[in-house]
């Protein structure tokens, strides 16, 4: 059976959450140009939503070799801080 369709007027649907970890993975590098990685937010275990993001230009070539550089770069695009563990 198709649903049924009913046209209302637009009504604003916000959700918080509580993000307190990011998994990243790289998902293409094309060497000296960009490498793109999806980050997946997430609160303990339970998705709360994913990003793919590319890093190009000055800031591809700011990355060398220090993957610390890449993982704040990611953070500071998704607007979350790393927490520091003592």
């Amino acid at each position: 059976m198709d649903p049924l369709r009913i046209y209302v007027n637009d009504k604003e649907d916000v959700k918080i959450s509580i993000i307190n970890n990011v998994d990243i993975r790289i998902l293409d590098v094309k060497l000296g140009h960009s490498v793109s990685v999806n980050a997946i937010l997430k609160n303990d275990e339970q998705f709360i939503k994913s990003e793919n993001i590319t890093i190009s230009g000055e800031e591809y070539d700011n990355w060398g070799s220090d993957d610390l550089y890449l993982e704040d770069l990611i953070l500071t695009k998704l607007g979350v801080t790393r927490k520091e563990i003592v």
